[in-house]
């Protein structure tokens, strides 16, 4: 047994949703088997990394299609604030709804929020930007939904490493740091053992 006990960076959820389920309880064993597959973006880690400020890109706020690369911009300024407002909060919560059923961001949807085109998620940089998203909601929340997704982005974005450029790495190993502090801080709340 090894890492072979945390298989969910091993699986392409977004085609194989079935895949990713509950597994068996292997105790600490779990937890060292998680910490070993996120190596493989640690190190690409840089000290003190931040993520780049939200890009402004024009929202056409008229269209009946949602774009979602400048929504995630316009969300990420957003969860930055130690309060979000109401209609951003309403947005995050779309999106997390939307990526925990179908394990995808799609690059556009429509005015039902279904995806405009099925084919169109494997846009990497909307996953990353997202999971910002996830992590500043989380430190700001303690929302453990937004720790989950967060999980769940970055056993994507460890599937799919090797999609990834250079900046996208540096963007995902900072991710994967968060994640790794908030379990062990999670971890000592409850007086747990990692």
């Amino acid at each position: 047994m090894g890492i072979e006990l945390y298989k969910y960076s091993d699986i392409k959820i977004s085609e194989n949703k079935q895949a990713y389920h509950y597994s068996s309880y292997s105790g600490r064993l779990f937890f060292d088997a998680w910490k070993t597959k996120r190596q493989f973006l640690e190190k690409e880690s840089i000290p003190k990394f931040s993520p780049p400020p939200p890009a402004i890109i024009f929202m056409n706020k008229d269209s009946e299609i949602v774009e979602t690369k400048p929504h995630l911009e316009r969300l990420y300024g957003e969860s930055s604030k130690k309060t979000v407002s109401c209609f951003a909060f309403h947005w995050i919560e779309k999106f997390l709804k939307k990526f925990e059923t179908t394990h995808r961001l799609h690059e556009a949807y429509n005015i039902n929020f279904r995806a405009v085109n099925k084919n169109e998620h494997k846009d990497l940089s909307l996953y990353v930007r997202f999971a910002e998203i996830c992590v500043n909601i989380f430190e700001n929340t303690s929302d453990l939904r937004y720790l989950n997704a967060l999980i769940k982005i970055l056993d994507v974005l460890v599937y799919e490493r090797e999609n990834l450029d250079h900046h996208l790495l540096e963007r995902a190993a900072a991710l994967s740091k968060k994640e790794q502090e908030f379990v062990k801080f999670l971890a000592a709340k409850y007086r747990l053992k990692l």
